[in-house]
């Protein structure tokens, strides 16, 4: 197990610092400002395309390819104390699958109110991505495998990666571009955006417009749903399938689609097919208009 260079060896034995005050009479619970900072650097010896896995209670992460040898971290810590911030340690951990994980032991054992550990992590490859944050937003770039990307408060963005994404927000946006791989971006509260998508696309946000843009050479599935916003797809000459198209309040748009089989049309609802493929795909949203599009790609 490897940690950050200026190790701490003890551990804190009581509460140190203010603790939360509870106003009797009231019953206000009073916030402990996590004013103490200090940023540390280090570097962890690499091995090649083992999965990584990060996770932070209270903080951003981001995570990106470099052309190094070695994996360098940059953390940046709140506490509430000196105390607390001095006897918390930053950890690396190469366990026995190979997987490079880092994660925050807290004074006490335990983070406080507003205290908080951001991570910015370059690292030469990894393949099996896992990041963690109950509130921050997280950003991955050129990394490959599996990637499980999941934050209660905080955008996601996920770029050139290779593979399979998946990423879960309970309020932020998500924003997925250039992915090998299958997408499944689900938010709360936030619009999701899909750039050149080269397999099946899951989207589904409960307040939020969807945009998703399918690469070359991709023929989907895609399946879309908003409840409060609007719907932009664009398809290409590899589309195939049956394609449903359905809004509560909002008008369907098709701007170029050719030499398809019109199923069912209304003001409300459209329904295609696309070549002899009998591969469902479906739009929907409560509130807003749909726009689909065919856009044949060089």
């Amino acid at each position: 197990m490897a940690r950050t260079s200026d190790l701490k060896t003890g551990r804190l034995l009581a509460t140190l610092g203010a603790g939360l005050l509870l106003a009797g009479a009231t019953g206000c619970e009073v916030w402990e400002e996590a004013r103490f900072k200090e940023t540390r650097e280090f570097t962890v010896e690499h091995v090649d395309n083992m999965p990584l896995s990060v996770e932070t209670r209270n903080g951003r992460v981001t995570v990106r390819k470099s052309d190094g040898d070695q994996v360098e971290v940059v953390a940046e810590l709140r506490a509430v104390s000196q105390e607390r911030l001095d006897f918390t340690e930053v950890i690396a951990d190469r366990q026995p699958d190979g997987t490079l994980a880092f994660s925050v032991d807290w004074a006490d054992g335990e983070r406080r109110n507003n205290e908080a550990c951001s991570f910015d992590i370059s690292i030469p490859n990894a393949y099996g991505v896992e990041i963690i944050s109950s509130n921050g937003a997280l950003d991955v770039s050129g990394l490959g495998g599996q990637a499980r990307l999941r934050t209660s408060n905080g955008r996601i963005v996920a770029a050139h990666h290779e593979g399979d994404v998946s990423a879960r927000s309970s309020n932020g946006a998500i924003r997925v571009k250039h992915s090998t791989g299958s997408i499944d971006a689900s938010s709360s509260n936030g619009s999701i955006v899909i750039r050149d998508a080269t397999q099946g696309v899951t989207a589904d946000t409960s307040n939020g417009r969807v945009e998703v843009e399918f690469g070359s050479g991709s023929a989907g599935p895609v399946d879309i749903t908003t409840s409060n916003g609007s719907v932009d797809l664009t398809l290409n000459e590899h589309a195939a399938g049956v394609y449903s198209f359905d809004t509560s309040n909002g008008r369907v748009h098709a701007e170029g689609v050719k030499n398809v089989e019109i199923l069912s049309t209304g003001k409300r609802h459209l329904k295609i097919r696309i070549g002899d493929s009998d591969t469902r795909s479906r739009v929907r949203t409560s509130n807003g208009s749909i726009t689909v599009r065919m856009d044949p790609k060089p």
